[in-house]
């Protein structure tokens, strides 16, 4: 820990998880650092020391086995000392809030807890044990629209939506942008039927470049940041971007919540045209609420080839489209507008340098609004 305290104290899971689909929010992280006054501290394991004792019952169990037994590491402790304005923790679930117990101090240091829950559906709630942990904070905010106002009445604290974002200034294509030699990008999840006709479109299109994952397992990545580098990177160069709602092929778990993620706005930020399913939200509609933000295509639908081919056909159409997606994305869905909202929200004062990102936000809409 830093001897002289800034504002916020965030700890973060980047050390512990560092997984893919985790990368959009240590995204988050890096931009709240960059806009306000931060103390980071990336929580990472140890692997506990042994008893004299245990070691030689360990070693024996080995070789009888021949089973590597292990201890399993735990979290680091880690002491939070001084007077912060606020705690803020981004985590996936409110299971993952158990790390906490390796910071020893910060609820006495920190005057406003703060919570941040990328993934609670509706249907979890009923899980009370789950939701324990979230009573220690003064608000929670999640990433799930239909999720704060009973969340709210369960654990009896302040619960408000936080939507997902982008960090807008590096997935835009912008001043320089590279020429979109990817016809189509699906990161993910995705429709079998939809996946496979867009594999036989690619076939029988000379030249036509379907990008898509191959993996199947979790996957760690080695820097975070290195790995949004390049997905900016690619969907710069990518014509449309597959979109859907959150989970779609897993509607058993979303148990008919229809709620979105990351990826809207990131194929919107780096000017790709987004094809895709749109979740049925008010708020959705209030966020991408532009001419063709997202081009109409059912999740399982095999009539991708037919949109593919009337977009082709209409050139100014696909450029209106994505010009109109970046500025947006620059104007309003920046993590820096997400950090404003939990500011405000709380009510907090911002500091200089979220004011001089947002300038610089709007400056670079507008020059993507007049460019040619």
């Amino acid at each position: 820990m830093k001897e002289s305290n800034p504002r916020v104290l965030m700890p973060t899971y980047r050390l512990l998880e560092p997984i893919v689909s985790w990368a959009s929010g240590y995204e988050f992280e890096d931009v709240i650092c960059a806009v306000d006054d931060v103390d980071l501290v990336a929580v990472e394991n140890v692997q506990p020391k042994p008893f004299p004792w245990e070691e030689k019952l360990l070693a024996r169990a080995r070789t009888w086995a021949g089973i590597d037994i292990r201890r399993m590491p735990r979290p680091k402790k880690v002491s939070a000392r001084g007077d912060y304005e606020v705690f803020f923790i981004h985590v996936m679930t409110p299971g993952q809030l158990l790390v906490l117990d390796s910071i020893q101090g910060w609820q006495e240091s920190c005057r406003t807890k703060v919570c941040w829950v990328e993934e609670l559906w509706v249907d979890m709630l009923q899980y009370t044990k789950l939701l324990e942990p979230l009573r220690q904070f003064d608000h929670v905010f999640v990433g799930h629209v239909p999720t704060p106002a009973p969340l709210s009445k369960i654990i009896d604290r302040k619960c408000s939506f936080l939507s997902p974002g982008v960090d807008a200034l590096r997935f835009c294509p912008y001043p320089n942008p590279p020429a979109r030699m990817i016809d189509f990008y699906s990161i993910g999840r995705r429709s079998p039927a939809t996946h496979q006709s867009l594999l036989e479109y690619a076939k029988r299109r000379e030249g036509f470049t379907y990008l898509y994952d191959s993996a199947r397992a979790m996957t760690f990545v080695a820097d975070h940041a290195e790995h949004r580098e390049r997905t900016a990177s690619l969907i710069k160069r990518s014509r449309y971007f597959l979109a859907d709602r959150a989970k779609a092929n897993v509607p058993d778990q979303t148990k008919g919540s229809q709620v979105f993620g990351p990826r809207y706005f990131e194929g919107a930020a780096a000017g790709s045209v987004l094809v895709g399913a749109t979740p049925k939200c008010d708020t959705f509609e209030a966020y991408f609420d532009w001419p063709d933000a997202v081009i109409p295509l059912e999740y399982g639908s095999t009539d991708i080839a037919d949109v593919i081919d009337e977009l082709d056909a209409d050139p100014n159409r696909v450029s209106r489209a994505r010009q109109a997606n970046v500025t947006n994305m620059l104007r309003r869905h920046d993590w820096a507008d997400r950090w404003a909202t939990v500011l405000e929200t709380l009510g907090l004062d911002r500091q200089p340098a979220l004011t001089e990102r947002q300038g610089e936000l709007a400056r670079r809409a507008q020059q993507v609004e007049n460019a040619k």
